[in-house]
């Protein structure tokens, strides 16, 4: 096949600008829900990681044969991670490291995460609304704690507060997440 001015081949088999362009654009609106899937499959965040990068390298290798109309980038990207996690699988049987999950119990995770995904991805945007409308108080406590990852205790002390404060602020916040996100998807529906 020849190459036509302005166009580039690679190693992975991508014949133009345009496919890389495009490849770009959907693993990038995906690579979360992605790793999700993966960590949902594979139980903990090292493995994860592994997964995710062989993964991310068969999509790029394999994005020739990846055929839209078949269905949306997510759905063949989910199909190409789980053989990814068994292979990960298979690879520590081999060694005598067992994984914790079966063969059987993979297969059936990974059936049920991608039938969830869509509500998943409504979930996290309704929630991200919810905490944008959040004082600016509360976002602080709730960025502390998920996004800097500390603990309520070394808040309280961060903060001066007392511990069973920044607990019941904490809990008190949860609950108004709670209802703002089944606000804003009964919303959807």
């Amino acid at each position: 096949m020849g190459m036509r001015s302005g166009e580039c081949s690679d190693a992975s088999g991508h014949d133009n600008e345009g496919d890389h362009q495009r490849f770009v654009k959907l693993y990038s609106e995906n690579s979360r829900r992605i790793y999700r899937y993966i960590l949902t499959l594979t139980v903990n965040h090292a493995d994860a990681e592994e997964v995710f990068q062989a993964t991310s390298l068969v999509l790029w290798k394999k994005f020739s044969e990846f055929d839209s109309s078949g269905g949306a980038f997510h759905a063949w990207a989910f199909r190409v991670a789980a053989f990814e996690v068994l292979h990960l699988k298979r690879s520590r049987r081999s060694k005598h490291h067992p994984m914790m999950l079966s063969d059987e119990v993979v297969e059936m995770l990974a059936t049920e995460v991608e039938k969830r995904s869509d509500e998943l991805d409504l979930r996290e945007s309704a929630l991200k609304k919810c905490l944008a409308e959040l004082p600016a108080r509360d976002r602080r406590l709730i960025d502390l704690r998920y996004a800097d990852l500390q603990s309520p205790k070394e808040i309280a002390q961060l903060l001066g507060r007392p511990s069973h404060i920044v607990y019941r602020s904490l809990t008190r916040i949860h609950g108004v997440l709670r209802r703002c996100v089944a606000r804003k998807l009964a919303q959807e529906l």
